[in-house]
């Protein structure tokens, strides 16, 4: 009795066969494929093309240089570093001499890496991760004076540079139109923008499509692509210059 009772048990509680699994598992998964997908939805003709495009391009680079890596906060330290005085690097050494212009850098170079290192030895140690929490640490006595010190030099020296490339912008594309507007002296709108104030205009265009919208990003590190870009700019930049 025991016997039959374990056997029929056993009957009771048996595991599906492997092939009923594999029945019933295909055929959840046809009902899945079958279901309409609305968070990604595909779509057919060009746009379908240029979402592939584009999601192809967005996973290349999110590979090659990955949120938060070594190599975006590389980027997006070299175009903080080195800044707006790259455009005034020509006409220092020419005015300084090859010689005295070499020593400058490797000076200046430095320097720069050597106060980047006290900064991030001081974060290591007191666990602030900010200039103005660290001004507040290492010096109590002067309560909140010091890091509002810290805090408006930062402010000044991110403003001063914002001007710098403005103005930059601006001075670059003056030789532009007016060898543009030499060469197409019927074109009106060329001939308004190689004047004063098409130069203007021109100028505060490019501040509102192109350099404001890197402002609004909440992390630095959504700053890494326009980082990368503006390295190579630069070396292009130096190799055009040299």
């Amino acid at each position: 009795m025991s016997n039959h009772a374990s056997m029929s048990n056993g009957e009771t509680h048996r595991p599906h066969s492997p092939v009923h699994y594999s029945q019933e598992h295909t055929h959840h998964a046809q009902n899945k494929a079958h279901q309409p997908s609305h968070s990604h939805p595909r779509r057919t003709g060009c746009l379908g093309v240029l979402q592939c495009i584009r999601d192809g391009v967005i996973k290349a680079v999110c590979t090659i240089i990955p949120p938060g890596g070594i190599l975006s906060a590389a980027f997006n330290m070299a175009s903080a570093s080195i800044g707006a005085g790259i455009l005034g690097l020509p006409s220092a050494t020419d005015s300084a001499g090859l010689i005295l212009a070499i020593l400058y850098l490797i000076v200046i170079t430095y320097f720069s890496v050597f106060s980047m290192y006290i900064l991030a030895l001081a974060a290591q140690n007191t666990r602030i991760k900010s200039f103005e929490g660290m001004a507040r640490w290492l010096f109590p006595a002067g309560k909140y004076a010091f890091s509002y010190w810290a805090a408006f030099i930062r402010w000044f020296y991110g403003f001063s540079g914002c001007v710098a490339y403005v103005i930059s912008i601006g001075n670059s594309i003056t030789p532009m139109f007016a060898g543009a507007a030499k060469q197409h002296p019927d074109n009106s709108a060329i001939q308004f923008f190689a004047t004063t104030q098409g130069n203007r205009v021109f100028t505060v265009i490019i501040w509102l499509c192109v350099m404001l919208p890197l402002l609004i990003p909440k992390h630095v590190d959504s700053l890494r692509y326009a980082s990368a870009l503006a390295v190579m700019f630069i070396v292009y930049f130096v190799i055009m210059a040299v």
